[in-house]
């Protein structure tokens, strides 16, 4: 057996020109644009100047902004834990009525944009929004309206709904990993329920809660779309946005570059400190090999009913977004009511008629994003788990180190390398063609298509290769012939997850676009700012929303549990 896992694992010269291609892709879309990013930060009219670098830390506003982002990331990641995490455990150990229908509506805020939750919270929590307007003018309790959204408070709450299902799903993946018996054992002993989840459920599942608290971390930080929305720019992403897009002030401009840079910096040293945090400790559950059915226990009817109570309170704030959304979009006159006076199609008329092309550009982008991502995550994870070339820790820590890179600074990478790169035989730049667009959503999912791929690489039984190798098939033969049918699901899974990541991309696609790129996220961005164009806004919303939860639907039929691989970082 020793020698035929030697066989299958040889490193012969096409294995490492596949490497080394790999490598170049990598670095030419993913290290040379942050790398530019870095540059230019200190470059001044061509020389080297750390003065915008230093100035930064003296900078009392922007210092301001750097641990607001920080304090709003902490905060965000107790309060996706306090929803995720019990949520997490609820659903994948008791066993509770409608629990599928629990878990689909405890994932719904992963289906909405975040801008585009924003947008919906906006029209019910806004001043004017439906629930001041019932206050004020149904129940006469305030003469002025209540400020529910506009604050930290509100931006803690809209990032909390979009995030918490990362916390969700990556301790349900965990926890569900965990023998029971360890469980039972410490039942036995006395403990209590609550002190069997911290002694012993919890600590084993800390992998998955540490990649989702991570997860959860770097998006909060690096928000520029939410807080804009809200009018809150006192965030060092949100501020590094105002202060990009603005050309005129060159020497903002420059302060813009320098914050994107300790945006990148900061999110990089939490995944190395996150990863040597969970490396320190070894988490492992002696299963017995028990089924998932085995898993899930029955509790007493009082444990039930307060577990009930606390899914549904949170299903149903998950529902209250995209019910608003759809009401927004349908809404003919809504003008000073707690609901529409009427009700029309004109708005979904009106995008179908005057922007298709938004349409037609997101799935073409996604389309062409979600294959480059299938080619270079399947070859990827086909080199770790199989190929194991020297270096291999370099091509992990690279594809880990995507999940850290903010949007914006991979937007503005692209802006300022490519638009000094004119192609051979083409005779222009990268940022004057289209397939831009797609290059940068694929380099920032390709991640989840390679955690999906090589997790399901390694539940694979390799003694199906060996059989296959050593009756003579070559690696591309076995590849496609063995290797490839038995993955397909789980690839399958991260392929429709980075598809549904996709289409909803918009922190690093707004650097890019030029007229006639535009996305249904970018176009209802635009509306969404533009007087007298809320609806078309939410129509687009809609649109976009129902093609992600088809896309989920999917995912999670025929991907099943092994879409929780796709987050493992």
């Amino acid at each position: 057996m020793g020698l035929r896992l030697k066989s299958l694992r040889r490193i012969d010269f096409r294995s490492l020109a596949l490497y080394a291609i790999v490598l170049i892709v990598i670095c030419t879309f993913l290290a040379y644009p942050v790398l530019i990013v870095f540059v230019d930060s200190v470059m001044i009219q061509g020389r080297l100047d750390f003065s915008y670098l230093l100035s930064f830390f003296a900078d009392a506003y922007y210092m301001k902004c750097f641990w607001n982002s920080i304090i709003l990331s902490l905060v965000c990641v107790a309060t996706s834990s306090l929803v995720g995490v019990p949520l997490a455990y609820f659903l994948s150990r008791y066993r509770l009525p409608g629990k599928t229908l629990l878990t689909t509506i405890s994932l719904i805020p992963m289906i909405v944009p975040p801008f585009v939750g924003a947008m919906a919270f906006i029209f019910l929590f806004g001043r004017y929004g439906t629930l001041n307007l019932i206050l004020m003018d149904w129940l006469h309790v305030t003469n002025e309206p209540v400020n529910f959204l506009y604050g930290l408070h509100g931006l803690v709450f809209l990032e909390t709904l979009h995030l918490y299902p990362l916390i969700c799903l990556n301790c349900s993946a965990a926890i569900t990993q965990i023998d029971p018996a360890l469980e039972e054992s410490a039942e036995i002993e006395g403990a209590s329920g609550i002190r069997r989840f911290f002694t012993i459920s919890l600590p084993l599942a800390t992998p998955g809660f540490a990649a989702g608290a991570f997860l959860v971390f770097i998006w909060t930080f690096s928000d520029w779309v939410t807080p804009t929305i809200v009018g809150l720019n006192d965030f060092l992403a949100a501020q590094a946005y105002a202060d990009l897009i603005q050309l005129i002030d060159v020497p903002r401009f420059q302060k813009g570059l320098v914050a994107c840079v300790i945006i990148a910096l900061f999110s990089i040293v939490v995944l190395v400190a996150m990863r040597r945090y969970v490396s320190l400790k070894q988490y492992v559950s002696l299963t017995k090999g028990v089924t998932m059915e085995g898993r899930v226990v029955d509790i007493s009817a009082r444990k039930k009913t307060a577990a009930m109570i606390f899914c549904l309170a949170f299903a149903g704030i998950s529902l209250l977004g995209p019910v608003w959304l759809v009401f927004s979009a349908f809404a003919k006159t809504w003008k000073l009511t707690p609901f529409p006076t009427q009700y029309t199609f004109d708005n979904f008329a009106f995008i179908m008629s005057e922007t298709p092309l938004f349409i037609a550009n997101t799935f073409k982008f996604a389309g062409v994003a979600v294959a480059l991502d299938l080619l270079l995550g399947l070859t990827v994870a086909y080199l770790l788990a199989r190929v194991k070339p020297p270096g291999e820790n370099l091509l992990d820590g690279l594809i880990t180190m995507i999940l850290a890179v903010p949007g914006i600074v991979v937007g503005v990478g692209y802006l300022r390398g490519f638009h000094r790169l004119e192609l051979p035989l083409i005779g222009d730049t990268l940022t004057h063609l289209w397939i831009i667009m797609p290059l940068v959503i694929a380099i920032r999912r390709v991640p989840y298509v390679v955690r999906s791929s090589y997790a399901s690489l390694q539940q694979m039984d390799i003694a199906f290769e060996e059989a296959s190798d050593i009756l003579g098939a070559s690696r591309l033969q076995t590849f496609l012939r063995i290797t490839a049918p038995l993955i397909v699901r789980g690839v399958f899974a991260g392929t429709v997850f980075s598809f549904v990541q996709g289409i909803q991309e918009v922190s690093s696609t707004m650097f890019l676009v030029l007229p006639g790129w535009e996305t249904m996220t970018i176009g209802t961005f635009i509306f969404f700012q533009s007087s007298g164009l809320f609806g078309a806004a939410a129509a687009i919303g809609v649109v976009l929303m129902a093609v992600t939860a088809l896309s989920m639907l999917v995912s999670a039929r025929l991907g099943g549990r092994m879409l929780g691989g796709a987050f493992n970082v």
